[in-house]
């Protein structure tokens, strides 16, 4: 299991793991041994993944959503 499948697991088991981002219902939680980190929202009962992004980088996708 990759590092990655690890923390999307852990996610799953505690949605309130990451921390809030500043828009508004997505979380992000940072992956400790790589340049990485996950953003995500809960949508019921469901986690949804948003993007996967490399930490030096700023997520096209987060920044669409914010304008």
């Amino acid at each position: 299991m990759s590092e990655v499948e690890k923390v999307i697991l852990k996610i799953q088991q505690n949605p309130n793991l990451g921390t809030p981002h500043k828009i508004e219902g997505i979380r992000r939680y940072v992956i400790q041994r790589f340049p990485y980190q996950i953003f995500y929202t809960e949508l019921e009962e469901v986690i949804w993944i948003i993007a996967i992004a490399h930490s030096k980088r700023k997520p096209a996708l987060l920044e669409a959503k914010k304008s």
